[in-house]
């Protein structure tokens, strides 16, 4: 008897996208079972929550700073990616930068003093796991959040911080992109250190395309051609649900982290910025795994530990690979684009 197949199907069964690999940047070997939310420290706009590593707790944990995109205050938007960042063995700053829809002037500097506020808090108050002593921190922004960390790589030393290992920037938008006479956000993307460096765009991001993320690519000059690329990620139809590459690829929510009961007192009255969110219920996928998920944890693992640079950086077959549907069928890779 033979074996019918129909439009990539076997037996009418749908072609399913990858699942999270078990181990490796991006896999759900997790070093920590829970995530403990702690917070609001500040005030207004300079608020800043800490997410920590629990079950076990840990005595010093490396930062990432997580960089929400406009309107995105609500942790819990977010919370998948923070809660995989935490549980790999981070501590993570989600600084709020904003309260007002029309401060951009303001973000900046108020992302940078949430983050010194959150810093100050992990370093001195008991109960946390210290900052790691060999000032280990890496920066990940998303859209606007992106234009924003850029900033505060840029101006960390400046500012007292150690100097930031590594840079990741998701789908960068600004000001100017949508309503061209705005004035931008990026400021001095020439001032960022020499770091390790991914920007990622999404092929079918029709909100803010590339132009942001190319300024961040090309005019971080300090950085070394071989520690950076910028990464065009594909859709992908083949099975189903298909993978989608548009503006909102990389949010994909946990609302068990939310801040949504802190928010009410921060706002005090004003009308509440809310995040976006994915389709299809927003959960993540080979996207996240194969792509967000796996870079970053990467290229941490590059910049903390001398590890796993293949798989971030240098255009290699273990960046591009975004895993396998059910029939075998490699998902699309992305384009990498190296620093000349």
């Amino acid at each position: 008897m033979g074996v019918w197949v129909f439009a990539g199907t076997a037996f009418g069964q749908s072609v399913l996208p990858p699942e999270q690999p078990a181990l490796g940047p991006g896999g759900a070997d997790y070093r920590h079972g829970g995530v403990r939310k702690c917070g609001p420290f500040g005030s207004g706009a300079q608020t800043c929550w800490i997410f920590e590593p629990e079950a076990p707790v840990c005595v010093t944990a490396p930062i990432v700073v997580f960089l929400h995109g406009y309107g995105g205050v609500e942790s819990g938007s977010s919370g998948a990616w923070i809660s995989h960042l935490v549980r790999k063995g981070h501590s993570v700053i989600f600084p709020l930068y904003q309260t007002d829809p029309f401060g951009l002037e303001n973000y900046t500097r108020d992302a940078m003093v949430g983050v010194r506020n959150a810093w100050k808090v992990l370093a001195e108050e008991a109960g946390h796991p210290r900052p790691d002593p060999e000032g280990r921190w890496a920066v990940l922004g998303y859209s606007l959040g992106a234009s924003i960390g850029a900033n505060l790589c840029a101006m960390a030393e400046k500012e007292g911080l150690p100097v930031p290992r590594a840079l990741m920037a998701c789908n960068a938008g600004d000001a100017n992109v949508l309503l061209e006479f705005a004035t931008p956000v990026l400021q001095s993307p020439s001032e960022i250190p020499d770091l390790f460096l991914l920007v990622v765009a999404g092929a079918e991001d029709r909100l803010v395309g590339e132009t942001v993320s190319r300024a961040i690519f090309e005019k971080s000059v300090r950085v070394q051609p071989r520690n950076k690329n910028l990464i065009r990620l594909e859709s992908d139809s083949h099975g189903q649900p298909g993978l989608v590459a548009d503006h909102f690829a990389p949010v994909c929510p946990d609302m068990s982290l939310s801040n949504f009961e802190d928010l009410q007192s921060v706002f005090s009255g004003r009308a509440q910025l809310g995040g976006k969110r994915k389709g299809r219920g927003g959960r993540a996928d080979a996207l996240d795994y194969y792509g967000y998920w796996k870079w970053m944890d990467a290229l941490i693992g590059a910049a903390f530990h001398g590890n796993s640079r293949d798989a971030a950086l240098g255009n290699t077959p273990a960046q591009r690979f975004m895993g396998v549907w059910s029939d075998g069928t490699p998902v699309r890779e992305p384009m990498v684009e190296e620093a000349q």
